[in-house]
């Protein structure tokens, strides 16, 4: 008989720029009982932060391109700015929804404008190292941390 357990690893401190996301991942792992086999699922707005791809929409300047943009789908102009830079190209457009293709080759879609009460509230950008493997992420996370014991 096959299963499906959901369970929440170890908890994690508040995420910042530059901090070491493995080895804290591997250490809250080991704490929630993550045994070898399971599957440990990270939201992206973790490793959007490790990275520092997180963006204040109130510090972005549109580009003409952008706030074009903007008028065609009805968009915040800013918005328009990190779609343009996040993506490789747009694939489709229609009523307010854009369909781009991510620099990783990732195919999203992006719909109607935001509520005006985001724009003070940051953004995370897909993280730069797709499918978390540049930098050795996963054989860093594989890595039991110092002072962890194999029990």
């Amino acid at each position: 008989m096959s299963e499906l357990r959901v369970r929440l690893a170890g908890a994690l401190p508040e995420i910042q720029d530059g901090d070491d996301l493995p080895r804290m991942l591997a250490r809250a792992a080991a704490e929630g009982g993550v045994v070898p086999g399971d599957v440990l699922v990270v939201a992206h707005k973790v490793v959007s932060k490790a990275e520092g791809r997180v963006v204040n929409l109130a510090h972005v300047n549109p580009s003409p391109a952008a706030q074009q943009l903007a008028v065609e789908t009805g968009k915040e102009p800013a918005v328009c700015e990190l779609i343009l830079r996040e993506s490789r190209h747009i694939v489709a457009r229609r009523e307010g929804t854009l369909i781009c293709e991510t620099h990783h080759g990732f195919v999203c879609a992006t719909r109607r404008s935001i509520a005006p009460i985001l724009r003070a509230v940051p953004l995370f950008c897909c993280h730069a190292t797709p499918m978390l493997r540049r930098n050795g992420f996963s054989e860093r996370l594989r890595s039991r941390p110092e002072g962890m014991s194999e029990s």
